[in-house]
């Protein structure tokens, strides 16, 4: 039940983010997180956010926020039209 909430808030505030600026932003549910609690990780993120968006959008990555929970650093990223 507290994954479909964070799930459900996450949506809504990619359609809030979405709705006030369209071209800055990436489209609701095209996010992508990763652990990285390195310089190092954090590159890697990076790249496979890239890959990623590239193969499943043809889109560009870009970083959206970092947060500290229990598992260390997590990173997230969006794909934004080229």
């Amino acid at each position: 039940m507290r994954t479909l909430a964070i799930t459900l808030m996450a949506i809504l505030s990619g359609c809030a983010v979405a709705a006030t600026d369209q071209a800055a932003g990436p489209k609701p549910g095209t996010a992508v997180a990763f652990n990285a609690n390195t310089d190092a990780e954090l590159q890697e993120a990076a790249r496979r956010a890239k890959e990623w968006c590239a193969e499943t959008y043809s889109e560009e990555a870009k970083f959206l926020d970092s947060r500290t929970d229990s598992t260390g650093k997590v990173v997230r990223f969006g794909c934004v039209p080229n």
